[in-house]
């Protein structure tokens, strides 16, 4: 078993990690460039079905496949490691090292 001390320890840990993450700067979804274009696009590609400058099916799969190519652009842009990541990393760890 872990004594007090052990647990307050970590609960120090704990809030100086919480207050670095809050520090970081993430955009949500809908703030975003490419949302906003796919947004745009399916609009366009469902009046355009729905107007019937377009087939309705194929409407339906440019619409499906502009979510797709934003599901897959957001998670790039998710897991792309950028300077600011590891600067924000190295100071977790310097934090948790004290």
């Amino acid at each position: 078993m872990f004594g007090l001390g052990k647990y307050w320890s970590a609960l120090k840990t704990l809030l100086k990690l919480k207050k670095g993450v809050k520090n970081m700067n993430i955009k949500e979804g809908y703030k975003t460039t490419e949302f906003w274009i796919t947004v745009i696009g399916m609009a366009i590609s469902g009046y355009s079905g729905v107007a019937g400058f377009v087939s309705p099916e194929l409407s339906v799969k440019v619409v499906g496949g502009a979510g797709m190519v934003y599901a897959i652009a957001r998670a790039i842009a998710k897991f792309t490691p950028s300077k600011k990541d590891d600067e924000f990393i190295a100071k977790i760890e310097a934090m948790i090292k004290k």
